[in-house]
């Protein structure tokens, strides 16, 4: 199948989330290694690429990674969760989809970038149990 850089893997967006709601979900604060993985706007290539993650919330994320992105993309996340005690039931790795809503490009290597997670993440119970965990700790920190 021919990927486009917008394909969506079946996600959609929840359209009945407002932006007030969105802006009051409560963000965690951390460092966490991570990879994304989609086409690169400069070379059209798909590409596995690392990511940090600098804040996290059920529907979005902040992330910094030398994958060129532009607003309206959709690529996958795969967040490291190596840290997490193994009896609460999370896997090593959690995939999902996210649309890319702001891009920030930094000396033509890095972007800072706000992402809004789609279903496979935001409506994801082992994702929201990680969550309710990270709120738990201090700054979570790790690397892929």
């Amino acid at each position: 199948m021919e990927h486009d850089s917008f394909y969506s893997g079946g996600e959609a967006l929840d359209s009945m989330v407002t932006h007030q709601e969105r802006r009051k979900d409560l963000r965690i604060p951390m460092h966490v290694g991570m990879r994304v993985y989609g086409a690169d706007t400069q070379s059209g290539e798909f590409q596995n690429r690392p990511a940090v993650l600098h804040n996290l919330s059920r529907l979005g994320a902040a992330l910094t990674t030398p994958l060129s992105l532009r607003q309206g993309q959709w690529f996958d996340l795969l967040i490291s969760t190596e840290g997490c005690p193994e009896d609460v039931g999370i896997p090593k790795q959690l995939v999902g989809r996210a649309c890319v809503r702001r891009v920030e490009r930094h000396d033509g290597h890095t972007c800072d970038v706000g992402v809004r997670l789609g279903p496979s993440l935001s409506r994801n119970t082992q994702f929201l149990r990680y969550l309710k965990m990270l709120q738990q700790m201090e700054m979570p920190t790790g690397m892929v």
